[in-house]
């Protein structure tokens, strides 16, 4: 994996991604869960090194405006416009995805 590519990585859902998790419950899962109960609008990625799995591991969260912005201002990157399509991903957390 290129350094490039372990870089932190930030971008705005789309909006039909917006309506389900709305209509789903979920909500932002920034740092402490269950403290902020704003709808997700942007999906985040960090990669940090496991001494115990041996190996880089990447964290993935979806997470509010707000939280969001905070990340992109701690990491010094902007964060992505969504993508042209909705996901086709059930929900939050089940594969790794991406911006495109």
């Amino acid at each position: 994996m290129s350094p490039a590519a372990n870089r932190p990585q930030a971008w705005r859902i789309h909006p039909d991604d917006m309506a389900r998790f709305f209509a789903e419950g979920k909500h932002c899962d920034a740092r402490r869960p269950g403290t902020c109960r704003r709808a997700i609008t942007v999906v985040t990625w960090r990669w940090w090194r496991s001494a115990a799995a041996g190996r880089v591991l990447v964290t993935e969260h979806f997470v509010c405006t707000e939280h969001g912005q905070e990340f992109a201002r701690r990491h010094r990157i902007e964060i992505d416009p969504p993508p042209d399509a909705p996901s086709l991903r059930p929900g939050p957390r089940t594969s790794a995805g991406g911006p495109q």
